[in-house]
């Protein structure tokens, strides 16, 4: 069943980004090399990617939840769909929840803006791939604030930089 969903959503995106210009393909990867934390897992609900034109492109829409903890020994495509050719300039990630998990024990990371705005001019090139490779910088996302009693508030700020663009 869960297949069948992810497969609907992949299909209904595809359908949405085609127009009548020739596609290119996009391919969106995270990766990291984090903090001391058993697990920091976030959830991921939109990417959206913009043109020179200011159009939004909704490039992501299946609620995911990422363990950035993963990402330090692998990359993770999580976008790969044919979009509009053209000029762009920026992504935007939506991430609505994060934790962490250190000695076994899950502590909820407050999340202040869910919305990520990652600045980056690329081209979607007619019949070729645009490769974007992201650092989800775990160690500069995750605010440590003691609260006093031994415990500690865990805030998730995401910084999300721009490794490298490939066509």
């Amino acid at each position: 069943m869960k297949k069948n969903t992810i497969l609907i959503v992949v299909l209904a995106i595809l359908a949405a980004a085609c127009s009548s210009k020739s596609p290119g393909n996009l391919q969106i990867i995270l990766k990291d090399a984090p903090l001391n934390f058993e697990q920091i897992p976030v959830t991921l609900s939109y990417i959206y990617v913009q043109n020179t034109g200011g159009a939004d492109f909704a490039v992501f829409r299946v609620r995911q939840v990422i363990d950035i903890i993963q990402l330090k020994s692998r990359q993770e495509y999580i976008v790969n769909l044919d979009i509009e050719a053209g000029k762009y300039r920026e992504i935007r990630f939506i991430i609505n929840a994060g934790s962490v998990v250190a000695g076994g024990v899950t502590y909820d990371c407050e999340v202040p803006l869910t919305e990520t705005r990652i600045p980056v001019q690329f081209d979607i090139l007619k019949e070729r791939t645009t490769k974007i490779i992201l650092d989800f910088d775990a160690e500069n996302s995750i605010e440590i604030r003691p609260t006093g009693g031994g415990q500690n508030q865990y805030i998730l700020r995401p910084v999300i930089k721009v490794e490298s663009i490939s066509y």
